[in-house]
C-alpha cells in the first residue's frame, strides 16, 4: 500500500500532464487531489485484508454494518465540501476521510474476531511462498482488472474531452452500483465453495449452478429497465443534452453489466479452486487486444463506441471464464453451455427491445420480463440457507483416539424389549456433534420393536468422558432474543403462555394469545416448550428430570407449580440452585427422592442417555401420584430426518445417545412400565431444525425436502423428528 501510494503521489504530475485532457488552469488542483488519493491506498489495502478476515468467519452482518455508512459517506462528503469550497482537493480530502474510518472501523471489528490482531508479530517466512503463488495471481488480476474497467474513461479524456467523461461515466456508475448485490453473494459463497470443491464436488456444482440462475434472474428485470427506459430517465434527471449524449452509451452498458454479472460465478469457483491464475491470464490476454479495439470505436464512434468496446469485452470475458469452469470442473458442463446458449438469447433479445419505440410496448416487455423473472426466481431461493450450509468439518481421529477398552460393555439384548434379533444399521459412528467423545460406535437395531441402540456401549462408570464438552447449563433466560423481531416474538408468546398456562411473564401483551391462535405451528412450539402442562390445581408438584439450564423450572414455576429439577451435571444443579429452585444431583436409579410424590414429571431428552430405560419408566411411574402424567420427548429412530441423512443425522449422537426409540418401542416401554394410557402430543415442525443440524453437523444434504418432510411428519406421527407422549398412572 505504501509502495503504490508512493507511486501515484510521485507520478501524479506526469500523469495529468501527459495522460488526461486537463485545462491547464485544473491541472494543479487535479495534481493536489491524486496526492492526497495517493494518502489513502494504504488503508484501502488494509482494510481489504480486514474485510477479508472478516468474510472468512462469517461476519457479514459487521462488513454490511460498516459498509453502508461508509457508502453514504462516499456521496455526502465530497457534497459537504462542495458547500465550503469548489476545490476538488477537499472534496477528495472527505473521500480520504471515510476510507480512514473504514479502516479503523473494521480493525475493530476484526480485532475481535481475531484477538491476536492487537498483538501484531514480524511476517513469518513459512507464509511467504503460499501466500505469493496465490495472492500474486489475486494481484494481476485486481491491477488488470480495474485498468479494464476504467482505461476507457482515461482514453476518451485524451481523445475527446473530460465532458465526454461525464456523459459515459455518468451511466456506467448507476450501473455498476447494481452489482452490489452479485458481490455481497460473490463474498458470501467463496468460503463455501473453497470447502465443498475439496470434500462434495456435486454440491458445490449445485450450489454453483443455483447462484448462477439467481444472479441472472435478479438481475435481468433491472438492467431491462435501464435498456428500456434509459434515454426517458436521463431526461428528467439530467437533461435534454445528456440524454442525447448517454441514451445510447446507457444502452450499451446495461447489456454489459447483465452479461459481467454472468461473469462472476466463473470468477469465484475458480479462485475457490485454487486457479487465480486462469482468471488473471484471460485478463492479461484481453489487455492489449481490448485496447486497440476501445481505441478504434472510441475514435470511430465517440463514447457510444467506448460503450460497445466494453460490453464485447465482457462478452468475450465471460465465454472464456466459462470455458475454463467447464475444463476444470466437469460436474459444471452443463452450467457452462447453458451459459453460452443464455448470452446468445439475451443478445437477440435486446437487440429486439433496441427496436422498439413504442412507451407503452416497451412498458409491457418489461412488466414481462419482471414478473417472469420472479416466477422463476422465487424456487431457486427457496432453501438458499441450504446450499451455503456450513461445509464439513474433518473428523479429528487423532485427536479423540480410541474409547478405553475397559470402558466398553457389550449388549446382546435389546435394552427395550430383550429381543436378541437385530441388524447393524450403522458401522462406525463417531461424535460429530460436541466432537470430544473419543471411539467409534455400532448402531444396532433391533428386529422385534424396532429401536436403535449401541453395541457396545460405554459403561456405566465410563460414560462421562463422552460428556467432556457436554453443554447443559446457561444462566441466561429463555426466550432473550435481542433484535426488535425477537422482542416481539417474545412479548407475543409471553401473551400467549400468561393467557393458557397462567405464568407471569414480563413483557407480554394480550394480542399474544389471538396471534397464536392465528399461527397453529408457531402456537404448537410454545406448547412443547411449556411441556403441554394443564393448568396448575393448588398443591400440585412437578419433577423435571434433566432440568439443565432449569428455563422450563422457571415457566412452570411462573405458572404456580411446586417444582423439583435433578440432573447428572454438577455445574446445571448449581446453575439452577443460583436460581433459587430446588435441584438435586441424581442419575438414574439414584435420585434422592424417597417417599416424594408428584403430579407430573417431565423428561425431555433424557431417556436416550440412560443405560437403562425401561427401569427409568418404572421409577417415573413409581414417584408419580394416582392420575398423574409423565410428559418425554425423544429422538425417533424412525424420522423423517434419519431416512434422509442416515449416520449424519443429528439424532444419533453417539456414544451419549446410548439407545433411540421408535414410537410402537416407546409405547410398549410405558405399558410394561405400568402406565394405562398413553397419548401422542400435538405436532409441532421440527425438520427445518434438525435437518439444518444435520447439514451444519456433517456438511451434506440440503433443505429442500423439508416442506414434504414436514407433510409426512404430520401425517404419520411414527415418522416425526422427535417422539412426544404422554402416559398416566391410574
Amino acid at each position: 500500500g505504501v509502495t503504490g501510494g508512493l507511486l501515484v503521489a510521485g507520478n501524479a504530475q506526469l500523469f495529468v500532464h501527459h495522460v488526461l485532457n486537463i485545462k491547464l488552469a485544473l491541472q494543479p488542483e487535479a495534481i493536489r487531489s491524486f496526492q492526497v488519493l495517493a494518502v489513502g491506498i494504504p488503508a484501502v489495502i488494509v482494510t481489504s485484508a480486514l474485510i477479508g478476515v472478516l468474510e472468512a468467519h462469517q461476519r457479514f452482518a459487521a462488513i454490511t454494518t460498516i459498509r453502508i455508512p461508509l457508502g453514504v459517506l462516499t456521496f455526502l462528503g465530497p457534497l459537504v465540501a462542495l458547500q465550503f469550497t469548489p476545490s476538488l482537493v477537499w472534496a477528495t480530502a472527505t473521500l480520504l476521510l471515510a476510507r480512514v474510518l473504514a479502516l479503523v472501523a473494521y480493525f475493530i471489528t476484526a480485532a475481535r474476531a481475531r484477538p491476536e490482531l492487537l498483538h501484531p508479530a514480524r511476517p513469518q517466512a513459512v507464509y511467504f511462498r503460499r501466500l505469493f503463488e496465490f495472492g500474486s495471481w489475486l494481484t494481476v488480476s485486481n491491477i488488470i482488472g480495474p485498468l479494464l474497467n476504467y482505461f476507457d474513461r482515461f482514453l476518451i479524456g485524451s481523445l475527446m474531452s473530460m465532458a465526454a467523461v461525464t456523459y459515459y461515466v455518468t451511466p456506467y456508475e448507476v450501473l455498476t452500483r447494481l452489482q452490489v448485490l452479485p458481490r455481497a453473494l460473490m463474498g458470501v459463497l467463496f468460503p463455501a465453495l473453497t470447502m465443498l470443491i475439496t470434500t462434495d464436488r456435486p454440491r458445490a456444482a449445485r450450489l454453483y449452478d443455483r447462484t448462477s440462475r439467481v444472479l441472472l434472474l435478479i438481475m435481468l428485470p433491472v438492467t431491462c429497465g435501464f435498456f428500456l427506459f434509459a434515454p426517458e430517465a436521463l431526461q428528467v434527471w439530467l437533461g435534454a443534452d445528456f440524454r442525447i449524449a448517454a441514451a445510447p452509451v446507457a444502452r450499451w452498458l446495461a447489456f454489459g453489466v447483465l452479461i459481467n454479472t454472468m461473469a462472476r460465478p466463473p470468477i469465484t469457483v475458480l479462485q475457490s479452486a485454487d486457479r487465480p491464475d486462469l482468471v488473471a491470464k484471460t485478463h492479461l490476454a484481453e489487455l492489449l487486444p481490448y485496447a486497440a479495439v476501445l481505441w478504434l470505436l472510441t475514435r470511430e464512434f465517440g463514447i457510444a463506441g467506448t460503450a460497445a468496446a466494453w460490453c464485447a469485452r465482457v462478452v468475450v470475458d465471460m465465454i472464456i471464464l466459462n470455458e475454463f469452469t467447464r475444463r476444470e470442473f466437469p460436474e459444471l458442463r452443463t452450467s457452462a453451455i447453458r451459459a453460452h446458449k443464455t448470452v446468445g438469447a439475451l443478445a437477440l433479445g435486446f437487440l429486439l427491445m433496441s427496436l422498439v419505440h413504442s412507451l407503452l410496448i416497451r412498458g409491457l416487455i418489461f412488466g414481462g420480463v419482471g414478473a417472469t423473472s420472479l416466477f422463476l426466481v422465487w424456487p431457486q431461493i427457496a432453501g438458499w440457507r441450504s446450499r451455503t450450509a456450513p461445509p464439513p468439518v474433518p473428523e479429528p481421529e487423532a485427536a479423540l483416539g480410541d474409547w478405553p477398552d475397559d470402558g466398553c460393555e457389550s449388549v446382546p439384548n435389546c435394552p427395550v424389549c430383550q429381543s436378541a434379533e437385530r441388524q447393524l444399521l450403522h458401522l462406525g459412528l463417531t461424535d460429530r456433534i460436541f466432537r470430544c467423545a473419543p471411539g467409534r460406535w455400532d448402531l444396532q437395531k433391533c428386529s422385534n420393536c424396532g429401536s436403535g441402540y449401541l453395541d457396545p456401549r460405554p459403561t456405566p462408570e465410563s460414560i462421562g468422558l463422552a460428556y467432556a464438552n457436554y453443554f447443559t447449563h446457561d444462566d441466561k433466560p429463555a426466550y432473550a432474543g435481542k433484535s426488535m423481531k425477537g422482542k416481539l416474538l417474545r412479548i407475543l408468546a409471553n401473551g400467549y403462555r400468561n393467557q393458557r398456562y397462567g405464568t407471569n411473564n414480563r413483557p407480554s401483551h394480550p394480542l399474544g394469545a389471538l396471534v397464536a391462535r392465528l399461527m397453529p405451528d408457531r402456537r404448537a412450539l410454545i406448547d412443547a416448550t411449556m411441556r403441554h402442562l394443564p393448568r396448575h390445581q393448588p398443591g400440585q408438584r412437578l419433577l423435571d428430570l434433566g432440568c439443565r439450564s432449569s428455563n422450563f423450572l422457571l415457566q412452570a414455576q411462573s405458572a404456580g407449580w411446586s417444582v423439583v429439577g435433578i440432573d447428572f451435571d454438577e455445574e446445571a444443579v448449581a446453575a439452577a440452585r443460583r436460581q433459587g429452585f430446588d435441584a438435586r444431583l441424581g442419575r438414574a436409579g439414584d435420585w434422592n427422592l424417597d417417599g416424594e410424590q408428584f403430579d407430573v414429571i417431565t423428561v425431555s431428552h433424557v431417556i436416550e442417555h440412560v443405560h437403562d430405560p425401561v427401569a427409568m419408566l418404572r421409577d417415573c411411574h413409581d414417584l408419580l401420584r394416582p392420575g398423574g402424567f409423565l410428559w418425554l420427548d425423544t429422538p425417533n429412530i424412525e424420522a423423517e430426518g434419519h431416512r434422509i441423512f442416515g449416520s449424519g443425522w443429528r439424532g444419533l449422537e453417539p456414544p451419549r445417545h446410548l439407545v433411540i426409540f421408535s414410537l410402537p418401542a416407546l409405547q410398549q416401554a410405558l405399558t410394561a412400565a405400568g402406565f394405562t394410557r398413553v397419548e401422542i402430543q400435538p405436532y409441532r415442525p421440527l425438520c427445518a431444525t434438525t435437518f439444518a443440524a444435520s447439514i451444519a453437523t456433517t456438511g451434506t444434504g440440503d433443505l429442500s425436502e423439508v416442506a414434504a418432510s414436514e407433510r409426512r411428519a404430520r401425517a404419520h406421527p411414527a415418522q416425526r423428528e422427535f417422539i412426544t407422549i404422554k402416559a398416566w398412572k391410574a
